[in-house]
């Protein structure tokens, strides 16, 4: 029973055979989407990438509270760890769901000085960027204790 069961699992399960079967399904899917156009196609507010959801969508439920636009944001790095940052490789975790580096750097410039401090959507207002990933940037930048976060005094 052990070698026939063994047989059988490889006749079954074998990568030889699993990827033949998954490429004839590939190719049975292509045929449709290369004649057929689309029915369902993203809402504006829907993520791209089907690989990586919207962070704020997968984990809205985890916070105990959300990023709003009167959050405090205050400096924590230098100019110097500001620049590396944006050099950083570690950064590519990232790529695609905050800015782009002209982009970072544009907001990276804005931060207040040390003894300062800013709102997030002052922050957000002073740079010509797109909102979602701009405030993936600041979380991230908050994450890698560029930046602190605070709630507003109430």
């Amino acid at each position: 029973m052990g070698a026939a069961g063994k047989a059988r699992a490889k006749q079954v399960y074998d990568w030889s055979v699993i990827l033949p079967d998954y490429k004839a399904l590939w190719a049975e899917l292509a045929e449709p989407r290369a004649k057929d156009s689309e029915i369902a196609a993203p809402a504006d507010s829907q993520f791209a990438d089907p690989l990586r959801d919207d962070p704020f969508r997968t984990f809205v439920g985890y916070p105990t509270s959300t990023i709003s636009e009167d959050y405090i944001v205050r400096r924590r790095g230098t100019d110097v760890e500001l620049e590396q940052l944006v050099r950083f490789d570690i950064n590519s975790a990232v790529g695609g769901l905050v800015l782009d580096v002209t982009q970072m750097r544009a907001l990276l410039a804005t931060l207040p000085k040390a003894d300062e401090h800013t709102s997030v959507g002052e922050l957000l207002d002073a740079n010509d960027v797109p909102h979602a990933p701009a405030l993936r940037a600041i979380l991230w930048l908050a994450k890698l204790g560029i930046v602190s976060l605070s709630k507003p005094a109430d």
